[in-house]
């Protein structure tokens, strides 16, 4: 996209954002169906910029969109929770701003927030059919759900576990003379083997050889006859 890209959006564009959101709820999470393919959530996302970079304001490719999207739901969650806490204080303070109508959207969007620092899962909607269930839309693509988020975070790395090494046992005098006697024996078994086809490779050799010489004395005589 040609031009320079401002971060800063206009309260129009953020209208047009979370009501492409609100029409779009598949884009918040889902598999791939045969009416929900990654071409038609690609193509939602790039029409997504289309439209909001045709209203004066930012202008942002559509990945950036998204992640002004992710920053709105996050700010929005977070100002949810910071009423609910205040709203359970008793007296003291100025309180809580109330969320605009874009937020009350955004918190209709993503169903249940914050609630005293616990997260309770938003509502999602997942796609099943008959084929690869497993096929989720990528990830640049989807907007990861609370839930996801809370899993993340709990991931700790493990300690490598050290691997186990067993202590050979030394084998008994018995064990190593029964091993020394096959090995001799199978040293013999070699050596014979080894004797039987060289014995071979000379009877075959001096076979050959009387053939050649009885050729040779042959074709002397026939030499000498015709003399």
């Amino acid at each position: 996209m040609s031009g320079t890209k401002s971060a800063h959006i206009s309260s129009e564009q953020k209208t047009r954002l979370i009501s492409f959101m609100q029409e779009n709820k598949e884009l918040l999470e889902g598999k791939f169906t045969k009416n929900f393919t990654f071409k038609t959530a690609q193509n939602l996302w790039n029409r997504a910029a289309e439209e909001l970079n045709s209203i004066p304001g930012a202008r942002k490719d559509w990945k950036q969109w998204r992640k002004t999207w992710q920053d709105l739901k996050a700010k929005t969650k977070s100002k949810k929770a910071d009423m609910i806490k205040e709203s359970k204080k008793t007296g003291g303070g100025p309180p809580p701003e109330d969320l605009d109508s874009g937020e009350e959207k955004i918190i209709q969007i993503i169903g249940n927030t914050v609630i005293e620092g616990q997260d309770v899962p938003e509502s999602t909607i997942r796609f099943n059919w008959d084929g690869d269930s497993s096929s989720q839309l990528p990830a640049e693509l989807l907007e990861p759900t609370e839930e996801q988020v809370e899993e993340k975070k709990k991931e700790r790395i493990l300690p490598e576990e050290k691997p186990q090494f067993s202590r050979k046992r030394k084998a008994r005098p018995a064990e190593r003379l029964d091993k020394s006697l096959k090995a001799s024996e199978q040293l013999v078994k070699l050596t014979t083997e080894k004797n039987k086809m060289k014995g071979k490779y000379y009877e075959k050799k001096n076979s050959f050889i009387g053939a050649a010489s009885k050729g040779q004395r042959r074709n002397r005589r026939i030499a000498e006859n015709n003399r």
